[in-house]
């Protein structure tokens, strides 16, 4: 090969390492200049937000005599509003606290525990009334016998 093919070569060469080198140089110049402008166009999107709400905060104010003087009146509303959701919800959970009840009420177990109860208040009754009529004879015995002994 002659020398001119060889020269040329390494120049091609060269050339092509130094595109990638100014390619890879100019990378974060580039970022640079991109993040500005992403910032640039988020803060004319953030002025055009502020904008509006300024005008929406001026309208708002201009009303506000209004709202002061229909107040009572919408916090009356709001306040019946509440009041009758609040009832609805209450008579939702009355309604399905009495079907809970009525299911429990309709068990055999539940039925058979009752019926245990009612005998066991009656035998208490009764333990209570032979209880009352023993102590009551114990102490007549007792002041018997001291009556007797002294």
């Amino acid at each position: 090969m002659p020398i001119t093919a060889d020269v040329r070569k390494f120049g091609d060469t060269l050339v092509a390492q130094g595109k990638v080198t100014i390619t890879e140089s100019t990378k974060p110049l580039y970022a640079l200049v991109g993040v500005n402008d992403l910032a640039v166009e988020k803060l004319r999107d953030g002025l055009t937000v502020l904008q509006e709400r300024g005008t929406k905060l001026q309208e708002r104010a201009k009303t506000l005599p209004q709202d002061y003087k229909t107040l009572p009146t919408t916090v009356k509303t709001y306040a019946t509003d509440v009041t009758g959701k609040a009832s609805a919800v209450l008579d939702d959970l009355s309604t399905r606290g009495q079907k809970v009840v009525d299911t429990i009420r309709r068990r055999p177990a539940t039925k058979r525990a009752v019926s245990q109860t009612k005998t066991a208040k009656s035998s208490a009754k009764a333990t209570k009334t032979s209880t009352s009529k023993a102590a009551q004879a114990s102490g007549e015995a007792v002041k018997e016998a001291a009556s007797q002994l002294g």
